[in-house]
């Protein structure tokens, strides 16, 4: 078994579902390296990338295993704010079946954000391998669904824009000034599929639906990896996570409408 993602990826996917929340998991745990103070592995838990697991040093492997409150089906693992590229890490996946199986390891790019698909897996225990020495971190994990539209968005369809906090000022007899406050920079991406049939839509809106935050549910993360045709125009990486924040659907055609999707960026 392999991921089956790489920088060839022709057709955009999402990963949605996932499962790496408090109420999914009974137990998360951390063998093999050194906790850094105010750190703790439960960070990972949360979807939270202000949340994080930092190791002032690891011997050789870290291991942070996660056993689900009952057995779960994945199609893609992703991996958030890490820095494994920076401190020369590789990292493994592996499931238990008797043993632990390995269903692949990876050499991280320079990209905070990595998702990748594989073939249908069902497993109560999960386990992540960081394999290196020195420091390193870790935001969140991401074990869920996968969902390929058959069609891409186009790539105009793809576009993002970056929000910074800002205190506009009217003095007598002055200009406005306008003064950016401290915060975090907010990234909203639009994906547009165009001309979309009615079943890819509703495929879409699912995965949507299911992160959408509402008074009941916390907002949940979505992993998306364009084609490679469009990463040009990514969002600083070239895998991106991010919630969901508005859908819209418009200009009926018969069985095919424009479907426009907008995510913060996580």
């Amino acid at each position: 078994m392999a991921f089956t993602i790489g920088t060839s990826q022709s057709r955009l996917f999402i990963g949605y579902a996932n499962k790496v929340r408090p109420e999914h998991i009974t137990t998360i745990a951390q063998t093999g390296g050194t906790v850094e103070a105010g750190s703790n592995i439960s960070n990972l838990k949360y979807e939270d990338v202000s949340r994080r697991l930092r190791l002032t040093s690891v011997a050789s492997t870290c291991l942070i295993t996660i056993t689900f409150s009952s057995a779960q089906t994945f199609t893609c693992f992703g991996i958030q704010g890490h820095d494994m590229k920076t401190a020369a890490y590789t990292g493994s996946l592996q499931f238990l079946s008797g043993s632990y199986q390995t269903i692949d390891t990876w050499s991280p790019s320079s990209d905070a954000d990595t998702l990748f698909r594989f073939p249908s897996q069902q497993a109560t225990s999960w386990r992540v391998g960081l394999i290196g020495t020195g420091p390193v971190q870790v935001s969140n994990l991401f074990f869920g669904t996968v969902y390929e539209p058959p069609v891409n968005v186009v790539q105009r369809g793809y576009s993002t824009r970056y929000e910074a906090p800002v205190t506009f000022e009217n003095r007598l007899g002055s200009a406005q000034i306008v003064t950016q406050r401290a915060g975090r920079l907010r990234r909203v991406s639009n994906l547009v599929f165009e001309m979309a049939p009615s079943a890819m839509r509703s495929s879409i809106l699912q995965a949507v639906l299911e992160a959408y935050a509402t008074p009941q549910t916390p907002k949940r993360l979505l992993g998306i990896v364009p084609p490679n045709q469009v990463k040009q125009v990514l969002p600083i990486t070239e895998h991106f996570f991010g919630y969901p924040i508005n859908w819209d659907e418009r200009l009926f055609i018969g069985d095919f409408a424009d479907l426009l999707v907008s995510l913060e960026g996580a």
